[in-house]
């Protein structure tokens, strides 16, 4: 199985081509934060290709900033450079990209303080939970604070030592 889920932020405004054969396409690379146990955290960018009409939908409707889930495969090519040595380059083929944002909302973001260091969301999830803050009261359907380290229990597993 060759199957890769992303979500995270473009790194740029997106220009779609098309190449001999009639194909549109578009390259695009997607920026995801991985946070350590350690606290030193970093930013991984994962370049992307995405084609036809999700290439122009996305053209169209995202841009530099805006938060995406890219579901898709990784395709690796070697390629020899102009001094005889071997290039390996993995990109993610993209079949499926959802827009977790739209370009509007993306660019207003980027314009507020870059002091918040907290996860910021526009739909009806409590992030104020996964945030870390604490809760005034429990909900039914949300889980409270006590079952808060039973829920990502098995998260450790996506965290480097």
């Amino acid at each position: 199985m060759n199957q890769v889920q992303l979500i995270g932020r473009l790194t740029r405004d997106l220009q779609t081509r098309e190449n001999s054969n009639g194909t549109t396409y578009c390259f695009f690379t997607v920026a995801i934060d991985e946070y350590r146990k350690d606290g030193k955290n970093q930013t991984n960018y994962i370049e992307c290709i995405a084609y036809n009409a999700t290439a122009r939908n996305m053209s169209q409707y995202v841009g530099k900033g805006s938060l995406v889930g890219v579901t898709g495969s990784i395709s690796t090519r070697t390629n020899k450079d102009d001094n005889g040595n071997y290039q390996t380059t993995t990109t993610i083929v993209a079949n499926r990209v959802e827009f977790l944002e739209s370009k509007g909302a993306s660019r207003a973001q980027n314009q507020q303080s870059s002091n918040d260091n907290y996860v910021r969301n526009d739909s009806n999830v409590d992030m104020d939970f996964v945030n870390g803050f604490e809760q005034e009261e429990n909900h039914p359907s949300q889980p409270n604070n006590n079952d808060k380290d039973e829920l990502f229990k098995d998260d450790d597993s996506i965290l480097w030592d």
